[in-house]
């Protein structure tokens, strides 16, 4: 029998979450940072693009690629999906992840930037996918994975996430779960995938010479809510020459409270403003003011939520009604 139930990409409007169009904008601007001294045109991109394919108009734009590749196992819409792709570029794989990653070409073609980006809390299925894609990513890719981070306020909840990782998956953390938050939540899943990866590496890297191993350096860790909370946590793949080149040529963003290499959890936070709030709160930015004097010239606004706004308002997404 076939499921009924409305899919993600037809409940949510991707086109329309602030904090995630933030998260995407501030991680290409990361990668552009880090691939500064490289060609990104010659990379490709693998991603999970929905009908909205956000992020792949975003690293098109972003970098000019021109081999970009959808997975999508929703193939009962199949004639949607090639309805909105928005360039002639994107090839679309059919299925899940599980089943197409290990088959893609591309990875042995060139570099990847490859966005997994789940509806999901982290399974072993997970776990596998990204096993594979650090498998056959070549020097200088990037894989980032983005995994719902909701709560165990309840058993019922809890016992529903353990039944998606097997025991000894559970046992790669010592963390208590029942009553964890969404950041106690992240914090376990992100510690779980780096103990999974870590053996990945260590089998990639036998027998090899120290010019040729691979290392994986964390890029991002951010936490961020539209509707329900979600984490993204990002590595660079690199060999030995180009994370000494990364080392001499550190990366850091013009956005406060957001540190690119850290091993803190990062939040963003979209507030919530009118339009007329933020041209104004644009129209006195970027400024040098502390808090208290910034504080001073927001007028009706709350500080707190143009304390936000201030941090982040190069990446916010600019919304507009526009009637045809």
């Amino acid at each position: 029998m076939t499921d009924q139930r409305p899919t993600p990409h037809e409940r949510i409007n991707f086109n329309l979450r602030p904090a995630k169009r933030i998260e995407r904008k501030l991680i290409g601007e990361a990668l552009a940072c880090i691939y500064r001294y490289d060609t990104p045109r010659r990379f490709a991109y693998v991603g999970m693009g929905s009908y909205y394919f956000s992020d792949f108009i975003l690293f098109h734009r972003l970098f000019g690629l021109d081999k970009m590749i959808s997975i999508e196992s929703d193939i009962d819409h199949e004639a949607r999906f090639l309805f909105n792709k928005p360039f002639d570029c994107i090839e679309m794989a059919w299925g899940t992840t599980s089943e197409q990653l290990p088959t893609l070409s591309i990875f042995d073609e060139r570099p990847v930037i490859c966005w997994l980006d789940y509806y999901s809390s982290l399974t072993d299925s997970v776990i596998g996918d990204v096993q594979t894609v650090l498998r056959r990513a070549q020097p200088g890719s990037a894989l980032l994975v983005t995994l719902n981070s909701k709560g165990f306020e309840s058993p019922q909840r809890l016992r529903s996430f353990k039944a998606g990782l097997a025991p000894e998956t559970l046992r790669l953390s010592n963390e208590s779960l029942l009553g964890q938050g969404p950041k106690g939540v992240a914090a376990f899943m992100t510690e779980v995938l780096i103990a999974s990866i870590e053996p990945t590496i260590l089998d990639l890297n036998a027998g090899r010479v120290e010019a040729d191993k691979i290392e994986i350096k964390q890029i991002v860790k951010l936490i961020y809510k539209d509707g329900e909370p979600m984490v993204t946590i990002g590595w660079l793949v690199l060999n030995a020459a180009q994370s000494a080149s990364l080392d001499a040529h550190p990366v850091a963003l013009d956005a406060p409270g957001i540190a690119l290499f850290g091993a803190e959890l990062m939040e963003i936070t979209a507030p919530v403003l009118t339009f007329r709030e933020i041209a104004y709160l644009k129209s006195i930015l970027p400024n040098g003011l502390s808090d208290a004097e910034f504080d001073t010239k927001v007028g009706v606004i709350p500080a707190e939520d143009a304390r936000l706004f201030s941090r982040l308002y190069r990446y916010f997404p600019s919304f507009a009604d526009v009637e045809e």
